[in-house]
C-alpha cells in the first residue's frame, strides 16, 4: 500500500514508520527540514519537502497515496491559541480535503482522549459521551475542533480517528518537556491521591494505526488504551523514575493546581520564554482528576489486541 504520513519525525511517527516500511508498504513523508529528511531516509521512508503551516507544498502527493495518516501536530502542552489553530484546525481541514479531493481511500487522523477533558470527572467513558463544553488547554481544544472538521468529511471520504489516552514510551515529548523542572523540584501530585487515569503505550497507539490501516471498509471514532486504567500515584513516579527523575512530595489541590497553571500560562504569555511553564491547564486537565476511558468499540469493531502490557512494560525498561 502507498501511504502518505504528516508527523513522521515525531514521537509517534519514529515509532510508526519503520513498522509500516516493516510490513512492505511504500511510505511517503513530509519534513520541514533537511535533518528531518535524514531521519525518514533512515527509517526507510522517502521524504518530501512541507509543513504544516503550508499544507499546499505536499498534498499533491496524495494523488499518489492509497492512505494518509495524519499525524503531524502542535502538541505542546502550552502556547498561543492562534499556534494550535493554525496547525491543528486549519491543517487538518486542508489535508481532509486534499485527500478527499485526490481519491485517497483512507484517512486516519491522530487525535486525544483529552478533547472531552473539560474537568469534570470521568469514569470509563466511550465514544458516546458528549462534553458540555470544550477543554481549558489550547491544544486539547484545538484537537477536539479539528475532529469536526475531519468528521464532517466522513461522507465523501473513509476516516478513522483515534483518541489515544495519556501516551508513554520512551523518549516520550511530555517528560522531556519537564526535565528542567522535575531535576529541581520533583513534579508535584494533583488532586486526589487515589484517582485514576487511562493510558496508551506508543507501542499500542501504533498497533491500533496498522490495525485500522489493514481495515479499509471501517471507520468512525475510537478511544485507544492499554486497557485497564492505572493509579496517577502509582504510575507516574515510575514513569519519572525510568526516565532518571523523580516525583515530588508536594500535593496539589485541583482547584489550585489550576489556577496556578492559568498564572503561570499569563505570565508566560507576557513573557515569551522558550521553555514550557513548569504547570499549565493541559497537565492538570490529564492528570489532576479521574479520566479513564472504555476502547472497547474499538477492540470490537477492529479486533484489536494490545501490543505492549501497561504494567509489565513499566517494571521492566528504564529510558
Amino acid at each position: 500500500m502507498k501511504i502518505f504520513v504528516t508527523g513522521g519525525t515525531g514521537f509517534i511517527g519514529r515509532n510508526l514508520i519503520p513498522r509500516l516500511v516493516q510490513k512492505r508498504h511504500k511510505v511517503t513523508a513530509v519534513a520541514r527540514s533537511a535533518y528531518g529528511k535524514s531521519q525518514l531516509d533512515l527509517m526507510g521512508a522517502t521524504p518530501v519537502d512541507g509543513n504544516l503551516a503550508s499544507v499546499s507544498t505536499f498534498t499533491s502527493n496524495f494523488s499518489k497515496a492509497d492512505a494518509v495518516i495524519h499525524l503531524g501536530a502542535k502538541t505542546e502542552s502550552w502556547g498561543l491559541y492562534n499556534d494550535f489553530f493554525e496547525i491543528n484546525v486549519r491543517a487538518s481541514e486542508e489535508i481532509t480535503g486534499a485527500a478527499s479531493y485526490h481519491g485517497v481511500k483512507k484517512l486516519i487522523y491522530l487525535s486525544c482522549a483529552s478533547v472531552v477533558c473539560t474537568g469534570s470527572p470521568l469514569f470509563d467513558v466511550d465514544e458516546d459521551y458528549k462534553p458540555s463544553g470544550f477543554p481549558s488547554d489550547n491544544y486539547s481544544k484545538s484537537k477536539a475542533i479539528a475532529e469536526e472538521k475531519v468528521r464532517n468529511a466522513s461522507n465523501r471520504l473513509n476516516t478513522v480517528i483515534l483518541r489515544p489516552a495519556f501516551v508513554w514510551g520512551k523518549q516520550v515529548p511530555f517528560i522531556e518537556r519537564l526535565r528542567h523542572h522535575t531535576n529541581r523540584i520533583g513534579f508535584p501530585n494533583i488532586g486526589k491521591r487515589g484517582h485514576q487515569f487511562s493510558t496508551c503505550h506508543v507501542e499500542n497507539i501504533v498497533e491500533a494505526i496498522i490495525t485500522a490501516l489493514d481495515q479499509p471498509d471501517k471507520s468512525g471514532t475510537f478511544y485507544v488504551t492499554d486497557g485497564e486504567p492505572v493509579a496517577v500515584k502509582f504510575f507516574m513516579p515510575q514513569l519519572l523514575l525510568s526516565h532518571g527523575l523523580f516525583a515530588g512530595r508536594v500535593n496539589l489541590p485541583r482547584s489550585f493546581a489550576l489556577f496556578m497553571a492559568g498564572f503561570f500560562e499569563v505570565i508566560w504569555a507576557i513573557i515569551p520564554f522558550r521553555k514550557t511553564p513548569p504547570l499549565t491547564k493541559n497537565i492538570v486537565n490529564i492528570l489532576g482528576s479521574e479520566a479513564t476511558f472504555s476502547d472497547n468499540k474499538f477492540r470490537e469493531v477492529f479486533s484489536y489486541k494490545n501490543r505492549v502490557q501497561l504494567e509489565e512494560e513499566l517494571r521492566s525498561r528504564r529510558y
